[in-house]
């Protein structure tokens, strides 16, 4: 395994997201535990519920996954996910369906997704949960089956910010307050 040292004195925040971030790779750099916690890492890869990892292939040992949603660990609600209304990337086709009248080049969706670090033996990953709060009706418009999406491809990887792009900001915003900027 290869390691890098780092000074997180001088670093507020860390982001790695879809890729595989061991734990221990980044020598004196600790997982983010909390919202006001510097010169820590946020990472995660990121698959949707009943569409995880293959359990054939498994995650590396010591794949580290830290919830943004909930930094301390468990379940937590995600406050906003930010989708684009179109893509470039013709891979994806139409991949998710929004209504006529949007006109913009983003949705958020508030409050309609969870998530949570999942173990599947000796690795983590983001497990995104559809768990809208009431009262909330919407169907879920990422089609979590779409080959896209599929664990044997990069399963939500395209997408892995859009999921916890509200929360990052805040904790984007917090960091920086806790480091004074």
């Amino acid at each position: 395994m290869k390691t890098f040292a780092a000074h997180p004195i001088r670093m507020t925040l860390l982001l790695l997201f879809g890729l595989s971030t061991l734990i221990g790779t980044y020598t004196n750099i600790p997982a983010c535990t909390t919202e006001d916690q510097v010169g820590c890492v946020i990472s995660y890869r990121s698959f949707a519920e009943k569409y995880g990892p293959d359990p054939t292939k498994p995650l590396p040992p010591g794949q580290l996954c830290t919830n943004p949603a909930s930094l301390a660990g468990g379940e937590g609600g995600l406050g906003g996910a930010y989708f684009p209304t179109a893509t470039n990337q013709p891979a994806l086709g139409t991949w998710a369906k929004w209504p006529d009248s949007i006109k913009t080049p983003f949705v958020l969706l508030r409050d309609f997704y969870t998530s949570e670090c999942v173990t599947q033996g000796s690795g983590d990953y983001l497990e995104i949960r559809v768990r809208p709060r009431p009262p909330d009706t919407h169907e879920n418009p990422i089609p979590f089956p779409n080959l896209a999406f599929s664990p044997a491809n990069s399963a939500l990887h395209v997408l892995d910010y859009d999921f916890a792009l509200d929360d990052l900001m805040r904790l984007v915003a917090a960091k920086a307050t806790a480091k004074g900027l």
